[in-house]
């Protein structure tokens, strides 16, 4: 859920809720490159083993913002949430990783 109220899920329902109006689908995509210190890091942390931090920031940010972009395209619809999210994502080469989001967008009534 966001702060707005608007609700956000991978069920293919919101409990509580009655549905008033399905819009159909509703995405959002983001690219985003890590810095050069961050991919300097990132192969000397994959040379040694363990968890790469920095794409997992990058990975994090570029989600935000693939997501940011989905719930805007379901509000100019009139929609209060999405349901049915699913979300794909790809490293890319030099740095770069790209993320998919994707869900229905619906108005819904809470009870």
């Amino acid at each position: 859920m966001l702060d707005d109220g608007f609700k956000l899920t991978t069920l293919e329902n919101i409990p509580n809720s009655d549905l008033e109006t399905h819009f159909g689908l509703v995405s959002g995509s983001a690219i985003l490159r890590s810095g050069f210190i961050s991919s300097f890091k990132t192969k000397i942390q994959t040379f040694f083993g363990g968890e790469v931090q920095s794409l997992d920031t990058t990975f994090a940010n570029t989600r935000e913002l693939a997501v940011k972009e989905m719930v805007e395209s379901a509000k100019k619809l009139g929609a209060n949430g999405v349901i049915g999210i699913r979300f794909e994502s790809l490293r890319l080469a030099n740095g770069y990783c790209e993320v998919h989001v994707y869900g229905s967008a619906v108005k819904i009534n809470l009870f």
